[in-house]
C-alpha cells in the first residue's frame, strides 16, 4: 500500500491493534529467524503483508487473516528443519521468498 502524494504524511493506515499484533509477530519472527532481521514492510492491495528480510531480496509473505501464532509455529518447524536451515545458513543471499500464506504449509525459494 502506498500514499498518494496528496495524502497527508502521519495518516494511521492500520488500526492500532493490528499494528500492535505485526509488531508482536515482527519480534517473534525476528527471535525465530536469528540472526536474519525483518526491515520494511508492505501491505498488498490483495490483504497480504510482506516482511522484506535484510541482506537479501527476500520477503516473508502471509495474509492479514492469517493466525499469527500458527504461522509463526510453522516457520518455526519449517527453519529449524531441513532443508530450510541449511539453505538459510549457506544461501540466505539468494532467498526470494518465504510464504506462509497458506494453512499448516511453508513454501520457499531461493534464486
Amino acid at each position: 500500500m502506498f500514499l498518494e502524494p496528496d495524502e497527508k504524511l502521519g495518516q494511521q493506515i492500520l488500526p492500532v491493534e493490528e499494528f500492535q499484533r505485526l509488531i508482536k509477530l515482527y519480534e517473534q519472527v525476528s527471535t525465530v529467524l536469528s540472526p536474519i532481521k525483518l526491515t520494511a514492510l508492505s501491505i498488498e492491495d490483495n490483504g497480504d503483508y510482506k516482511f522484506s528480510l535484510e541482506g537479501t531480496e527476500g520477503k516473508l509473505i502471509f495474509k492479514k487473516e492469517n493466525d499469527f501464532e500458527t504461522i509463526l509455529g510453522n516457520l518455526d518447524s519449517a527453519a529449524s528443519g531441513e532443508p530450510l536451515k541449511t539453505d538459510l545458513a549457506q544461501k540466505l543471499e539468494s532467498l526470494l521468498y518465504i510464504d506462509l500464506r497458506f494453512d499448516n504449509k511453508v513454501y520457499f525459494k531461493f534464486n
